[in-house]
């Protein structure tokens, strides 16, 4: 287990750590997967697993050439299933092949291919040969450059939440037809298809009823994550999260102020003379002390005009405590069920989506989110092959920040335009 001493604390986003020279030179032997906290003043503030290591480091006898290589258990697929169809349209499934020693050493992270216009043996031989591509997180070429000075390698290691591992294998619990509570089927979608690194912890009853199933392929965390956004039947939004010792935590946001913030400083109670350790700060409603309003609209979420709702809290060295808000929109809550319930009644399921987002063009082979897609369509990049090239050399890192910051304030600019062209 690797230890920090000082915290960042989010809902499982990646945080991005550097070491040079020995240390550089010892840990590519620590392996993938390793256990991860971060703890202050004895407290754990955060835990989660090394997902990414990048090493960077010059060519020998090279005039300046660097390469980095990437291990990332973003692109480990150990447990290929999915579908074929044959060109008179026949459809099959495609029975299901894959490596035990490296789910022993990694945990199963499964890959849904659909595969068009084949017979059995050719779909077959593709998902052999993807599997034998992607069982293991070898070592892949990232990138080559070439700087004035290259002397030392540097390794940097991505470590990401628990809350990660939702999305390693698809889903599997509910028939389909049955209706029941969303909360009953979020706790049985996580403990049947989750359960690997992910442990029960608080589930608060939400009887808004759903349709327990899915009508194509969708990953267990993506599902899970979208029937979170449905909130309850009178609008409110609800959080999942995973806690410490990996415990899973589905409930109704509290509007209760959790902080309070005065003279720039944070503190448990509106009336408190201590100041909270940054490290130990966590997602939920804070009251701003120095705004001067207190009366909000009638209807709305929450009761004070002073209160706002933190969705992610990042701390650091450098950057000290950086608080993202999140606008929560009722119609836009209840517009989520009306879609959630078209969509049950038209096809039995629930369609697409994902963590951080969903929609969009998809690999017609794999079934997976194309996302240089969207990152053409908000960087307003009209070669798809280039935006393609650039979305391949980012980091896992960077890539959840693009879609946690430009994705998602680019969304909200055109669901503005949209509502206005409506009215």
């Amino acid at each position: 287990m690797l230890r920090l001493a000082s915290a960042l604390f989010a809902s499982g986003a990646p945080r991005r750590i550097q070491a040079i020279a020995l240390f550089a030179q010892r840990v590519p032997f620590t392996p993938l997967r390793v256990h991860f906290e971060e703890r202050s003043n004895g407290q754990k503030t955060w835990e989660g697993m090394v997902y990414e290591m990048d090493l960077t480091y010059p060519v020998p006898k090279s005039k300046g050439v660097i390469v980095t290589r990437r291990r990332s258990l973003d692109l480990l697929y150990n447990y290929v299933y999915g579908k074929y169809v044959e060109p008179n349209g026949a459809s099959h499934d495609l029975t299901a092949a894959s490596n035990s020693d490296s789910i022993t050493r990694y945990g199963r992270r499964e890959e849904y291919l659909l595969i068009n216009g084949v017979k059995q043996s050719p779909a077959e031989a593709r998902r052999d040969t993807f599997l034998k591509e992607n069982a293991w997180p070898w070592a892949r070429v990232a990138s080559v450059n070439v700087v004035t000075e290259a002397n030392q390698a540097v390794l940097s290691m991505v470590v990401s939440g628990y809350v990660m591992t939702a999305n390693w294998r698809y889903r599997t619990a509910g028939d389909g037809t049955s209706e029941g509570n969303v909360s009953d089927y979020i706790k049985d979608l996580l403990e049947t298809d989750a359960a690997t690194f992910l442990s029960t912890g608080k589930y608060q009853s939400n009887t808004l009823q759903v349709r327990e199933g899915a009508s194509q392929p969708i990953r267990a965390g993506d599902l899970a994550f979208n029937l979170v956004g449905l909130g309850d039947a009178d609008g409110n939004p609800w959080w999942l999260y995973v806690h410490n010792d990996r415990k899973v935590v589905y409930e109704i946001i509290p509007e209760t102020p959790a902080y309070y913030m005065h003279s720039g400083r944070i503190y448990r109670s509106a009336g408190g003379s201590t100041t909270v350790d940054p490290w130990t700060v966590k997602p939920g409603v804070f009251r701003d002390l120095t705004y001067p309003v207190r009366k909000t609209e009638t209807g709305g979420w929450l009761d004070d005009a002073r209160d706002f709702y933190v969705s992610e809290v990042e701390c650091g060295t450098g950057n000290g405590l950086v608080l993202k808000t999140e606008i929560f929109d009722e119609s836009e809550i209840l517009a989520a069920q009306a879609e959630y319930k078209a969509q049950m009644d038209g096809s039995g399921g629930v369609t697409g989506g994902g963590m951080g987002g969903g929609g969009g063009d998809r690999d017609p082979v794999s079934g997976r989110k194309n996302w240089y897609v969207d990152y053409a369509k908000v960087n307003k990049i009209k070669d798809i092959g280039a935006a393609q090239k650039i979305w391949q050399s980012m980091s896992l890192a960077e890539r959840v920040k693009w879609k946690k910051t430009a994705l998602v304030a680019w969304r909200r600019r055109h669901r503005r335009k949209a509502k206005t062209t409506r009215l």
